[in-house]
């Protein structure tokens, strides 16, 4: 009876050992990010949300679908009305969850209207993965919707799992 109990034991511990790391997903060096397009881009009105830290305090959620890529350069005119940024494909990840990535924003130095300066952000994301643990269709930008946003230089997108940095893609904002 002993050692039936104690095979019985050893099975579940596998089984829940087993499980367990299937449920975790890939290591971080097995997700990979493709970016499938970059530049300025059109899009359909999304939904703001509070993002702060942000220079305006709000984000859009916009629908992949609803983009398109109308320059494909990293050379972004500091127009207001502007959207620039880049589209995504991110495998290896677990299937059917919702998975978190940071992105990490840094500019030239920004003159809010409250008189702060503010030289970058970092953001929260969560995406859903297919069945094959895939996010598709990822979009992450930037738009101008004020005047004191329209700072020209060099402005640095990231995109982050864990600890791994997954993309970077740098972007020429310039007069126009």
């Amino acid at each position: 009876m002993n050692r039936i109990i104690l095979v019985l034991c050893l099975c579940f511990l596998t089984l829940q050992l087993f499980c367990t790391s299937g449920a975790m997903g890939a290591s971080q060096e097995e997700v990979k990010c493709i970016v499938t397009d970059s530049g300025v881009y059109t899009r359909a009105p999304g939904k703001k949300v509070n993002a702060p830290g942000t220079p305006s305090g709000v984000t859009e959620r916009i629908l992949a679908d609803t983009v398109k890529f109308q320059t494909k350069s990293n050379e972004i005119p500091a127009t207001l009305g502007i959207r620039f940024g880049f589209m995504f494909i991110v495998t290896g990840l677990p299937a059917m969850t919702n998975v978190n990535f940071r992105k990490v924003v840094t500019y030239p130095a920004m003159r809010r209207p409250d008189g702060t300066i503010s030289k970058g952000y970092e953001i929260n994301l969560s995406y859903k993965t297919s069945a094959d643990g895939i996010v598709d269709k990822a979009i992450e930008g930037y738009g101008f919707d004020h005047p004191y946003e329209l700072v020209t230089g060099k402005w640095n997108f990231e995109i982050w799992y864990g600890d791994h940095k997954l993309t970077e893609q740098v972007y020429y904002v310039v007069k126009p």
